[in-house]
């Protein structure tokens, strides 16, 4: 299943400390069918502020990571998937799926092989965007499905009343939009504290864990079943429920991200990041690499070596 074709070129410069990654084509594949900004009414921007709203749709291969972001930013899917790894889970998010980042996290996104995607971002700014959503827990959950139709609702009609007051930037509603920042942060503060699947179970964080340490000899879905004494079939259920994807996709992207790493910022042969890596051979292991990211593990390297 081939995805993108790396590396990743950095597109802006550190701005607060954040910085923004992208892969080649990005602005092809990714493009913004509308997008209102309404920046600095004072006082109203001091506090919570929604200061961009856009709508977009992407196609093809492409990624983009962001590291440290300096706004919080809420994404709803309106149709597709994306698939998006932030605080240390990976996720495929289809149509009615939220997706927030909070200042400071970081994530990395990219369209779900053969999809495309629209969505809705929302960004909102301000002094408090940093402070109140970690102080009602925001921070600490990426993910959001609403759990019933009453709050979705209420935040199709929040978004809806944000896209018109953006378009017109009439200072007699500056008030308004600050209000409705508000409301949405409070709305996704009460979907916390109503999550019923707030811990990902202690099977899928062990697997997890046995999967990012490249020391562990384990090399199959099912000795990673044996270890953690259930079924693979019941660590293949609990991965599709919880996380959308089998077991063995999300193992494999863990260790191609790792392989990424190695290939940019070690001195390690091919061989020896396969043998890490615990790909039977290292031809196996570039034909996997090459199939994933679309140029062999050499190119990569000679890519990433010209890029710094």
């Amino acid at each position: 299943m081939r995805k993108i074709i790396f590396p990743e070129h950095e597109v802006k410069n550190r701005y607060n400390d954040s910085i923004v990654k992208r892969s080649r084509g990005y602005e092809n594949l990714v493009k913004k069918s509308l997008n209102y900004d309404w920046y600095d009414v004072l006082p109203f921007s001091l506090g919570l502020w929604n200061a961009i709203y856009a709508e977009c749709a992407s196609s093809g291969d492409w990624q983009s990571s962001h590291a440290n972001t300096s706004s919080f930013v809420i994404e709803y899917i309106i149709d597709g998937s994306v698939e998006i790894a932030s605080n240390d889970q990976m996720r495929v998010l289809t149509p009615g799926n939220l997706f927030v980042s909070c200042p400071g996290t970081s994530s990395i996104k990219r369209n779900h092989p053969g999809c495309s995607c629209r969505n809705i971002q929302i960004v909102i700014m301000g002094g408090m965007s940093r402070i109140i959503p970690e102080i009602l827990g925001i921070t600490r959950h990426s993910f959001f499905v609403f759990s019933n139709e009453q709050y979705h609702q209420e935040f199709l009609a929040i978004a809806r009343r944000i896209k018109e007051i953006l378009r017109d930037k009439d200072p007699a509603f500056a008030r308004e939009n600050a209000e409705l920042a508000y409301r949405l942060v409070l709305l996704l503060a009460e979907m916390v504290s109503q999550q019923h699947d707030k811990e990902l179970p202690e099977i899928i964080t062990n697997a997890v864990s046995m999967m990012k340490n490249t020391s562990d000899t384990c090399n199959s879905i099912s000795n990673l079943a044996a270890r953690l004494n259930v079924s693979r079939a019941t660590i293949t259920r609990l991965f599709q429920k919880h996380l959308n994807v089998s077991p063995g996709v999300y193992w494999n992207n863990i260790k191609m991200e790792t392989a990424k790493t190695m290939l940019s910022n070690s001195s390690k042969s091919i061989k020896e990041i396969a043998e890490i890596l615990n790909f039977e051979n290292q031809f196996y292991f570039s034909t996997v690499f090459k199939r994933e990211t679309g140029v062999s593990p050499r190119e990569f390297r000679k890519r990433s070596t010209t890029a710094k």
